[in-house]
């Protein structure tokens, strides 16, 4: 290799097939190191106000410390009183209260629907048992299989007709 050539090596270029992707990925990483440049940046600015925000904070608690041992002086310094569970249980009441109450009762559009969903599974399974015994041992098993598709179909919609019974009436 001749000295020429060291000293004039070139640079890596990428394949054309996969120019666009080198291009994104470096203007990916140049944006990335500007972000990390920013945010050290930021963080060099933003350090003395955390700082005195965080004394400030400290001070306007302390005040507050002070303010509610001067309201109440024959209580000790430091000490908090706990909540009994009488009082406890007033406020919960006072929070019952102040909930709104639902203003519909959805129980007889759920039986409804609960009814006619019973309808369609009990009709499902006569459709189904009728079928079924229709099939005779030539059929094969498209018939039969169907039928007791129809069965199962029908038990589920007066299963779920039971499950919404329940919720609503129990």
């Amino acid at each position: 290799m001749d000295e020429r050539d060291k000293r004039h090596a070139k640079q890596f270029e990428p394949p054309p097939w996969e120019q666009d992707a080198f291009e994104t990925f470096n203007r990916l990483k140049v944006e990335r190191e500007q972000e990390e440049a920013l945010e050290e940046a930021l963080l060099a600015v933003r350090a003395p106000f955390e700082e005195t925000a965080a004394e400030d904070a400290v001070i306007e608690i302390e005040q507050l410390v002070v303010k509610n041992d001067e309201v109440d002086p024959g209580k000790p310094a430091g000490e908090t009183r706990a909540v009994s569970s009488a009082e406890l249980e007033t406020m919960l009441i006072g929070l019952r209260i102040q909930e709104p109450t639902p203003t519909r009762n959805y129980k007889m559009i759920a039986n409804t629907v609960s009814t006619i969903l019973l309808g369609g599974g009990i009709g499902f399974i006569v459709w189904a048992a009728t079928q079924f015994a229709k099939v005779g041992p030539n059929a094969g098993a498209t018939p039969t299989l169907a039928s007791l598709l129809l069965m199962v179909w029908g038990l589920l919609l007066a299963g779920g007709a039971a499950l919404l019974y329940k919720k609503y009436n129990l």
